[in-house]
């Protein structure tokens, strides 16, 4: 069968003889009209895709993404060898010593170990408090009840940006209905690597017990945090923290 230009062409000789001027003018004719053919069926695809995307999800925010890829962070783990090792700021390929971290010296392949999001050291800002509800599994028999953890002094030394120690105000409200509230000084120390708050009672201070937070929920707003004891580090209780 002849294309449309052919026939276009043909017409043209047919009728007037063969007329190049005139050939060249209908085949410019089809081509321009052919375009916006196809310049309206683009309209009325994009106008379908418009209306398919309005139906979908919101895009999440940064912050959900951010929380997203910490849960599957910890439910894969990672492939550092020891408990000392860390991944390279969410390369789970690459591992350094905690104590490299925050130290001034790029070890990570990514630098991950040195960017401003890693060490910025927001979770021990003095009067940031967290609370949350702990759960007893062992050691004492506790309702569940309210733990608030108060920091009230950093420091970080210049020549040691892998640890930054901390004094904290620990508040554990273990009976609600008598209002018994046992309060303590903690000290202990931040670890950027490990993104750890590890808090044990300051000395001359008779508590039992010490916190660890760790900050593995994608910001620097919310932890999981247990209640150990001080002596042997085993697990009494648990609690999610959010700062307030």
């Amino acid at each position: 069968m002849w294309t449309p230009v052919l026939l276009i062409l043909g017409v043209a000789y047919m009728a007037n003889g063969f007329d190049r001027e005139g050939a060249k003018e209908k085949v410019f004719e089809y081509r321009i009209s052919n375009q916006h053919l196809h310049i309206e069926r683009l309209e009325e695809e994009l106008t379908k895709l418009e209306a398919e995307f309005d139906k979908l999800e919101p895009i999440p925010d940064k912050h959900s993404i951010d929380e997203l890829k910490a849960r599957v962070q910890n439910l894969e783990h990672n492939d550092c060898n020891t408990k000392r090792q860390v991944p390279c700021h969410g390369d789970r390929y690459h591992c350094v010593n905690d104590l490299q971290v925050c130290d001034g010296v790029k070890d990570c392949p990514n630098g991950g170990d040195e960017d401003e999001a890693t060490c910025n050291g927001h979770p021990v800002t003095p009067g940031r408090s967290y609370v949350g509800r702990a759960t007893w599994e062992s050691c004492v028999q506790h309702d569940p009840h309210n733990v608030i953890v108060t920091i009230a002094a950093n420091k970080k030394a210049d020549f040691f940006g892998a640890r930054t120690w901390v004094r904290a105000v620990v508040t554990l409200e273990v009976d609600e209905h008598s209002h018994l509230v046992k309060t303590y000084i903690g000290r202990g120390y931040w670890s950027p690597g490990k993104r750890l708050i590890a808090l044990a009672p300051d000395e001359g201070v008779k508590a039992a017990y010490a916190v660890a937070c760790k900050f593995n929920l994608g910001d620097d707003d919310h932890a999981d945090c247990k209640i150990v004891e001080r002596a042997s580090l085993h697990v009494c209780a648990r609690f999610r923290a959010a700062s307030v």
